[in-house]
């Protein structure tokens, strides 16, 4: 047996729940059942804080049919209480594992779809994906006949439209309807007779039958990979302030000192040299006085002579020694050399 899952979600007070008892009560759910779950709520305080549903009387026509009603969209604390109640929707959904159809609940009394409830719808197809939008319809509860059919069918597709322009997603259509969830109340609120009253119960037990044969009918969406979104505007003050971040961790890492190295070198600072001498001794032959050129005869004359042999070179030496530090962005910073001990070398 195929399993059809129905999600109904819209502002709190637009009667979802009583969509809800209705669709139940349509499925063959016990009236007492129905309207335990179900709580329904008029005012802008919501009855329903976490989702809930009923599922079909396998006896009904429809089995294997559930209804689950949700937490109301633009909760008044806050887009942090939407985005807790959008989570909460997802994990329920999430274990439905597929969603037949999203039915967006809009009060016909007061249909204006502002954009509060555009950045909800944005939300809710974050969270499930653009598929959700093809399995999504529109019901305008409180639909008292003050509206015509024509004009509704032109306000669903000025919502279809809003929509598209909020998601960024083409969306040719939405199905919709009109529903009056409690006609026999009109009868006391209205004075309308029995005759008008049975007509109109039986209107809106058409409508529900259509609404369920479209709902049934469409491909489901696979929902086990939901994920809960966050308000895009939150979304991008917290992705900027994510970037502000990160660009005062990188300027702190940029400044930071991730390495240190000690650079060394030999340094000479002066010389001196000292010239070195010896003696050495030198002889030659030369005539003797008088006559020794004409008789032939020699002398030999002996002499001392200081040479210059060469030098005595002292290298005056330092060993010096800097820092180094490389910080994380790249940038090398040098010390001052200092001294770190001297001494004397030959050349």
């Amino acid at each position: 047996m195929a399993l059809s899952n129905v999600v109904v979600l819209g502002r709190t007070g637009d009667g979802k729940s009583t969509l809800c008892r209705c669709v139940a009560l349509r499925l063959g759910v016990p009236l007492g059942t129905a309207t335990t779950v179900f709580r329904e709520s008029s005012g802008p305080a919501s009855h329903t804080h976490d989702p809930v549903s009923c599922s079909s009387d396998p006896n009904s026509g429809m089995p294997g049919t559930t209804v689950m009603d949700t937490p109301g969209l633009m909760d008044t604390n806050g887009v942090a209480k939407d985005e807790e109640n959008i989570a909460k929707i997802v994990r329920h959904v999430r274990n439905l594992a597929s969603v037949n159809a999203f039915c967006l609940v809009v009060n016909e009394q007061a249909s204006r779809f502002d954009s509060g409830m555009q950045d909800a719808v944005k939300l809710l197809v974050d969270s499930f994906g653009p598929k959700c939008l093809s399995n999504m319809g529109i019901v305008f509860t409180k639909a008292y006949g003050g509206v015509s059919l024509e004009d509704s069918k032109k306000n669903a597709a000025h919502i279809a439209e809003l929509i598209s322009k909020r998601t960024g997603f083409g969306i040719s259509y939405i199905p919709s309807w009109q529903m009056d969830c409690r006609p026999e109340q009109l009868a006391t609120t209205f004075g309308l007779p029995q005759a008008e009253i049975e007509r109109r119960v039986t209107q809106r037990d058409a409508v529900l039958m259509e609404l369920l044969r479209w709902a049934r009918a469409n491909n489901p969406v696979d929902t086990t990979g939901a994920t809960a979104a966050e308000y895009e505007q939150r979304r991008l003050a917290r992705e900027a302030e994510e970037k502000r971040k990160e660009a005062e961790e990188k300027r702190a890492y940029d400044k930071k000192v991730i390495k240190t190295d000690i650079e060394k070198r030999s340094v000479e600072y002066n010389r001196t040299s000292v010239p070195i001498f010896r003696d050495e001794a030198r002889s030659r032959q030369v005539w003797k006085g008088g006559m020794g050129k004409v008789l032939g005869q020699k002398k030999t004359e002996h002499w001392t002579e200081r040479v210059h042999v060469g030098n005595t070179v002292t290298r005056f030496m330092r060993e010096e020694q800097r820092q180094v530090e490389t910080l994380g962005s790249g940038q090398v910073i040098y010390g001052n050399w200092t001294t770190v001990r001297e001494w004397q070398e030959n050349a």
